[in-house]
């Protein structure tokens, strides 16, 4: 293996290591001596990766984002699925995938403050590529027949802010945060509906 690989293996090591370490003591709590003896580090050796904690902790957001943008792009591209079912797999990759990784986590509103305050660019950038995702998918599912968005007065890309909303709202419109059953039952049941009304003949 070369250098070069071995030192972004390392680096993924630290990044799991750094998001362990935040999820259990939250943000302010995290040290980083705590993610350096978590990753097996020094903590000069840790610094010879990532300078701050700042830096450390908007590469483990990228890094989440990233791999939910990858997972939703696969299902995007398989064959076989109806267009019901590429949408529940994508938005299960990518808003579900939150859902069930911070559900019941003490510290999880202060890392979505803190995402939300350090990472804006990270953020904005995720959400960009998957609207442009789910932009191609629905102008597919349009020429294939599937739905028919004209018809309803819409554009691909006005469909897909429209559901990308709505499944927002789905998973912030509660005054208690939805269990990850929950969530992932009536998220079937949204998508499913919206489906239904920009169908052939509706």
């Amino acid at each position: 293996m070369s250098n070069a690989a071995q030192q972004l293996d390392r680096e993924v090591e630290i990044l799991i290591a750094a998001e362990r370490t935040f999820s259990r003591f939250g943000y302010s709590r995290a040290s980083m001596e705590g993610i350096a003896e978590e990753a097996g580090l020094s903590r000069a050796g840790l610094y010879t990766y990532f300078s701050r904690k700042e830096a450390l902790f908007k590469a483990v957001v990228r890094r989440l984002h990233e791999q939910t943008l990858e997972e939703a792009a696969e299902i995007a591209e398989r064959q076989g699925l109806s267009i019901d079912d590429r949408l529940v797999g994508m938005f299960e990759a990518r808003v579900g995938f939150f859902v069930d990784r911070f559900h019941g986590l003490e510290q999880a509103q202060e890392l979505f403050t803190e995402s939300s305050r350090q990472c804006a660019d990270v953020l904005v950038d995720a959400r960009r590529g998957y609207r442009r995702m789910l932009t191609r998918v629905l102008r597919d599912a349009d020429r294939a027949g599937e739905i028919r968005l004209r018809q309803n007065g819409l554009t691909a890309a006005g469909a897909a802010e429209l559901i990308a909303r709505a499944v927002e709202g789905l998973k912030a419109g509660s005054d208690e945060p939805l269990s990850p059953k929950a969530f992932h039952d009536r998220l079937a049941v949204l998508l499913g509906l919206l489906v239904r009304g920009l169908a052939p003949g509706q």
